[in-house]
């Protein structure tokens, strides 16, 4: 009987050591999910971003090359 109840507090402490080990990697997949999407969110602005400043950087451009082809032409 002995032998019985040792077997039986060794698989439940290997089942709560289990379950403490589920519980651990599912916060850890949680908190990977959550760094990853807020990275994403992160990217995602700073490609917003890059892209107004290339157009404002073309819109610059076009009136310097507008400005530059006005004074040749007044040549």
């Amino acid at each position: 009987m002995a032998k019985l109840r040792e077997l039986i507090i060794k698989i439940s402490a290997n089942s709560s050591s289990f379950q403490a080990e589920i519980a651990r990697a599912s916060r850890m997949g949680a908190d990977y999910y959550r760094v990853m999407e807020k990275g994403g969110r992160g990217a995602a602005a700073a490609t917003r971003d890059s892209q107004q400043a290339l157009r404002e950087l073309n819109n610059q451009l076009l009136s310097a090359k507008n400005a530059a082809a006005g004074m040749a032409g007044a040549f």
